[in-house]
């Protein structure tokens, strides 16, 4: 009886066989976020930059008054403002895509989401 115990002690500890022909799996490594830019290459994270900057430049100061030499400049989001509801709502629907196109390129935490 004692003997049955030291057996059934050595093979729970055996590792369990490998079949044969077939190499033994490594283990699984965590996967890597690719919206981390810690993780990101520099030129990746300047582009998805650049775009973000293209887009606010777009929403804010993408014209410009003539004859002021370039100095007065507005954007598509205060062109729908002067448009008294409807323009308002069309604003605000720019700024949440905008705010969740960061969030969606970038692993931005809640703290900062609810900042913004």
């Amino acid at each position: 009886m004692a003997r049955n115990k030291k057996q059934q002690q050595q093979q729970q500890q055996r590792p369990p066989p490998v079949a044969a022909g077939k190499p033994p799996t490594p283990p699984k490594q965590p996967a890597v976020d690719k919206r981390d830019p810690l993780t990101m290459s520099a030129d990746e994270v300047s582009a998805r930059l650049e775009k973000l900057r293209k887009r606010a430049r777009f929403l804010d100061a993408c014209m410009y008054v003539p004859c002021t030499c370039h100095k007065v400049k507005f954007g598509v989001e205060s062109m729908l403002g002067l448009v008294p509801i409807v323009g308002d709502f069309a604003g605000l629907i720019l700024a949440f895509l905008f705010v969740s196109m960061i969030c969606g390129k970038f692993h931005t935490p809640a703290s900062i989401k609810t900042q913004m």
